[in-house]
C-alpha cells in the first residue's frame, strides 16, 4: 500500500519535471551532497493514523514532498523556479483525475508549501509540499 502511494507521487513529480533526481533516503538528514542536492526530490511518509469503519478501514498519513535546489549566483531566480515547480507538483498530486483510478487513495489534502535554507549548504534550499493522504481499504 505504501509503495503504491510513493509510486503515484513519484509519477506526478516526474510529469512536472522528468529531470528531477530521486534522493534515496527515507528521511532528510541534512547532508545529502551537492550532486543530488541540485534538482532532486524526496518523499517522506509518516504519522499514520488508523480509523475503523463499518466495512472498511481508513488510514490518514502525513506525506511530505521535498524538492531541493541550489542558488549559486542567481539565488532568487533559482528559488522562484523551484517554488513554481513546487506549486505545479502540488496541483498535479491534488488533481482528482490523477488519483481517482488508484483504488486505495480516497483523498489528498494540501497542508501548504514551506521553504527553508539548508543548514548544511549556504547556497541550498528546500521546499516542502505537505499533504494529508487518506487511504481506504477493506479489512481481510
Amino acid at each position: 500500500m505504501i509503495n503504491e502511494i510513493r509510486e503515484y507521487i513519484k509519477a506526478m513529480i516526474l510529469e512536472v519535471d522528468p529531470d528531477l533526481k530521486k534522493n534515496p533516503s527515507a528521511f532528510y538528514d541534512g547532508d545529502i551532497g551537492e550532486p543530488i542536492l541540485d534538482s532532486s526530490y524526496q518523499i517522506s511518509i509518516n504519522s499514520l493514523n488508523k480509523t475503523f469503519r463499518t466495512d472498511y478501514t481508513e488510514r490518514a498519513m502525513a506525506v511530505v514532498v521535498s524538492i531541493f535546489g541550489l542558488g549559486y549566483r542567481s539565488e532568487i531566480i533559482n528559488y522562484n523556479l523551484l517554488l513554481d515547480k513546487a506549486i505545479c507538483i502540488e496541483d498535479k498530486i491534488l488533481d482528482l483525475q490523477n488519483f481517482h483510478n488508484i483504488e486505495t487513495i480516497s483523498n489528498i489534502l494540501s497542508n501548504g508549501i514551506e521553504a527553508s535554507r539548508l543548514p548544511s549548504n549556504d547556497d541550498g534550499f528546500k521546499i516542502d509540499i505537505n499533504f494529508t493522504l487518506t487511504q481506504a481499504y477493506t479489512r481481510e
